[in-house]
């Protein structure tokens, strides 16, 4: 994961001998936790980049993967390994209740964790698997293979993660068994949290947030069809906008204080947090995605898009060289710059239309271009084309003017 050419030249090979190990381990069940683990560094690379039929291909199989050993039911961070198997009930106060897997999960290749700390990577893992299965189909506008609202035996249940750290001091309690379903509970902050959530925990929230935004946002339409379906889109689209909002007053600030999860104390002065810059942005983004089908029929969605792009622009201009440098997951701030430049692009379309100065919306446009070619020092597969947009008099308006297109795509 370095950009260093004496490096570059030589991923073909490790990539190469990475599969060759994958396949060697799924053909002789050997390690298969550590099979689970690689795929998904093999998955994050290929959509690093720009890979993405690749890196959706090998997602999926590591998904499927998870849900097949049942760690998207781990439903607790504390191992009680006191308790006879003969007391734990299908959905038991066990974590490891698909340890059971005459219950739950027939034939499945992985051993229970054996102490706190193998629980506790069990359910990270699951976690990073859950990340990229969800943002890598935002990405490529692929169906996921990770269940969201599912039946019983295939929701996920896992609890949110703590850090590793935590596990194997023993310092994770029984009652942090918030899951996904969660976010979705009046005042989920204030009633369930009983501590800070970890960097990790806060990007699987946000990632939920925005799937689940990304797929109720375009059902608008069909909703239409009749009464009950219009009430239920609604019931839906406004315990969806709560969480979100929800979310973002919880969040912490981009100078992180230490409060949160695997981080040290800093100053104020520090340099911005990227996994909680990334949080923020993706919360702004799971607002567009909720209004951005509903922004041409309400004012109240179009204004709603317009104010969280411009949010998203605000974090982006804080962002230093030396911030761009150290910034993570780019695949996903790529994308989300993208839709902030699409719904600026729509903005500028409406007020050419109405004869009104569009020079604002030119500078924003401008302060997209220069973050996604900033963000070429460290994720190189980013392309920017612009397309002039031509004013009322027929010449380009601005310096930049307006995307004809903003992509990601490999150069």
């Amino acid at each position: 994961f370095t950009n260093q050419p004496e490096w570059t030249v030589h991923e073909p090979m490790f990539l190469a001998r990475a599969r060759e190990a994958l396949l060697a381990s799924l053909a002789h069940s050997d390690r298969l936790f550590d099979f689970l683990m690689a795929s998904n560094l093999v998955a994050y690379y290929l959509y690093r980049t720009g890979r993405f039929l690749e890196g959706h291909h090998q997602t999926a199989g590591a998904s499927r993967f998870a849900v097949s050993c049942g760690l998207h039911q781990i439903v607790s961070p504390v191992l009680e390994d006191n308790q006879p198997e003969s007391s734990r009930s299908i959905r038991a106060s066990a974590p490891w209740s698909v340890s059971d897997m005459s219950v739950r999960r027939p034939g499945s290749m992985l051993t229970p964790p054996r102490n706190g700390l193998e629980l506790g990577q069990r359910i990270i893992v699951f976690w990073q698997t859950y990340l990229l299965d969800k943002l890598g189909s935002a990405v490529t506008s692929l169906p996921g293979s990770l269940p969201d609202e599912a039946d019983p035996l295939t929701e996920i249940l896992t609890a949110w993660p703590r850090t590793l750290e935590e596990y194997e001091l023993g310092d994770v309690r029984s009652d942090e068994t918030a899951t996904i379903r969660n976010l979705y509970e009046p005042l989920y902050s204030q009633t369930v949290r009983r501590r800070p959530e970890t960097l990790q925990g806060l990007e699987c929230q946000v990632t939920a947030l925005h799937e689940r935004a990304l797929r109720l946002g375009p059902t608008y339409a069909a909703a239409d069809k009749s009464p009950a379906a219009r009430a239920q889109f609604w019931q839906k689209f406004t315990v969806v906008q709560d969480a979100i909002s929800n979310f973002m007053v919880t969040l912490p600030g981009l100078h992180n204080t230490g409060l949160y999860g695997e981080v040290p104390p800093t100053s104020p002065l520090a340099p911005i947090n990227s996994p909680i810059f990334v949080t923020h942005t993706v919360a702004q983004l799971a607002m567009i995605q909720l209004h951005n089908s509903l922004a041409t029929d309400l004012p109240a969605s179009y204004d709603t898009c317009l104010a969280a792009a411009r949010e998203i622009l605000r974090l982006t201009q804080l962002l230093t060289p030396a911030d761009f440098a150290r910034m993570t997951m780019e695949v996903v701030l790529s994308y989300a710059w993208t839709i902030c430049a699409q719904v600026l692009i729509r903005h500028h379309r409406n007020l050419l239309r109405r004869y009104e100065d569009v020079s604002q919306v030119d500078l924003e446009l401008d302060c997209v271009v220069a973050a996604l070619e900033n963000l070429r020092g460290t994720y190189p597969v980013v392309g920017v084309t612009i397309g002039p947009s031509r004013s009322t008099d027929g010449k380009s308006s601005g310096a930049t003017r307006a995307f004809g297109r903003v992509f990601v795509s490999k150069v």
